[in-house]
């Protein structure tokens, strides 16, 4: 039965490749995907002329990198005499230019056929493999495994439902059992993990904390916005999209007297600022703060991309978009600078989510006027103060992973 299923996974794998190549054809993100994967061989083949040791990590895709760049950029402290070798599968991720220097290469990990991991693997040499959250490759795993190549998988999360625990999955689980240690984020992975006879696993929770507090700790400011929030209150939506802005339209007259409200959207062109503008009227781009003779304004719009996890620290509330979406944005970029958040009904997917609502430091709304219950109860002070103090404490109680992991990679186990 394991043998079919593993012919069915094969065929599954080649099919997929089969589509992405024919996709390519007349797809952009397709064809950054083939183009992106030719000539691999040679790119592994031509670097590291000083054979150096190699680390390897790979993510699917930004979202995952961030969650591994703790580990990452602690372990090349530790071991700058290292090879370090970054792969990713999206394009999105390998294109997203914020991990240029932390790597000395970058490259797509080819698709996952015996062929492929052999080569790849055999090229590579990594002394060390990490694999962030759900990036399980069968033959990587296997090539990686028969080599006898210490690997691990960080910032995972396992769930009954997922085709590991299925029937069609099952031949996968004696692969997870060959790993030398896994790092999960909560307590029902591990336990769930154990029922299926696989122990070499620890709690690190999501790596991510400890790369929002690091963001957090870090002098930063922009003159523009210390300026526009100064002696104010300030309400910032985060990352939000047309659904969120048009929910928050209203919401300054549920603020306290003289409030700023700033919107950061998560997509920026001309055609979503005009309607961002069509729903806040009097508000200003951050782009012409300088010229702009209505810095009376109560809305400034953020027209600029990737400093978002910094500009958290103006708020007194943030609303994190998406959640009328597919899910809701990153929580932790918000919550760790003490402040209570508010979101749409999508947040199923984010375990950060689920445990501040039931803590009390976030609250999850369906309609406008579930979002003035919201701001209004946060614009009470004491309340304000009280939800944030139980945000910032749940970020530092989860901190720490990387440094585990970091012990672990440099032991002798």
């Amino acid at each position: 039965m394991k043998i079919f299923w593993r012919l069915i996974y094969q065929l599954v794998v080649r099919f997929y490749l089969s589509a992405i190549y024919f996709s390519s054809m007349f797809n952009t993100k397709a064809h950054k995907w083939v183009e992106g994967r030719r000539n691999w061989k040679e790119k592994l083949q031509k670097t590291n002329p000083d054979k150096r040791p190699v680390v390897w990590m790979h993510c699917a895709s930004l979202g995952e990198f961030e969650q591994g760049r703790p580990v990452w950029e602690k372990l090349r402290k530790v071991n700058s005499d290292y090879f370090f070798l970054l792969s990713f599968f999206s394009p999105s991720g390998l294109e997203a230019g914020t991990h240029q220097n932390l790597a000395d290469l970058i490259m797509y990990l080819p698709g996952d056929t015996a062929s492929n991991a052999d080569d790849f693997i055999a090229l590579a040499k990594p002394k060390i493999a990490i694999l962030v959250k759900y990036e399980l490759w069968y033959h990587f795993i296997a090539a990686l495994n028969q080599r006898q190549i210490k690997t691990i998988l960080i910032a995972a999360v396992f769930r009954p439902r997922q085709w590991f625990f299925h029937f069609s999955g099952r031949f996968f689980l004696e692969h997870l059992k060959q790993l030398n240690h896994i790092f999960v984020q909560n307590e029902q992975s591990k336990n769930l993990l154990a029922q299926h006879g696989i122990t070499r696993v620890s709690i690190a929770h999501d790596t991510r904390f400890d790369r929002v507090l690091e963001i957090a700790t870090q002098s930063w400011c922009l003159n523009a916005v210390d300026e526009f929030c100064k002696g104010h209150f300030v309400f910032m939506a985060g990352s939000t999209w047309p659904a969120d802005e048009k929910l928050l339209a209203n919401s300054l007259q549920f603020l306290p007297h003289k409030s700023k409200l700033i919107i950061v959207p998560h997509e920026i062109n001309k055609q979503h600022l005009r309607q961002i503008a069509s729903f806040f009227q009097e508000a200003v781009l951050l782009s012409n703060w300088e010229q702009t003779e209505n810095k009376d304004s109560r809305i400034l719009i953020i027209d600029r991309m990737g400093i978002l996890s910094r500009l958290y620290r103006y708020a007194d509330i943030a609303y994190l978009g998406g959640g009328f979406g597919r899910s809701i944005h990153n929580v932790l970029e918000a919550v760790v600078y003490g402040i209570p958040v508010i979101f749409g009904p999508n947040y199923k997917k984010s375990l950060e989510a689920i445990e501040l609502i039931k803590q009390k430091a976030a609250r999850s709304i369906s309609d406008e006027a579930g979002l003035e219950v919201a701001i209004r109860a946060y614009s009470n002070k004491k309340e304000c103060q009280k939800a944030g103090n139980t945000a910032a404490q749940y970020v530092a109680q989860h901190a720490g992973g990387s440094k585990l992991i970091i012990n672990y990679l440099l032991s002798d186990s």
